[in-house]
């Protein structure tokens, strides 16, 4: 089965958080998808993440408790 997946910027418009805060917080997360883009005429690749809705639901459950 298929669960939905969030980007960062879902994620930081749902919760009311910096992307860079997202980034930091799901980065290490096991579970989470990290694709890696190819560069672009400057040379720099950029890494994009994608966050399972279960994992999504259990950090800010655990956020709330911190």
């Amino acid at each position: 089965m298929m669960e939905r997946h969030f980007t960062v910027q879902e994620l930081a418009e749902m919760w009311g958080f910096s992307q860079d805060f997202i980034n930091g917080r799901f980065r290490d997360e096991p579970g989470v998808i990290y694709t890696q883009k190819k560069a672009n005429a400057k040379g720099r690749g950029r890494g994009v993440l994608r966050v399972p809705q279960s994992i999504a639901a259990r950090v800010y459950s655990g956020m709330a408790v911190e």
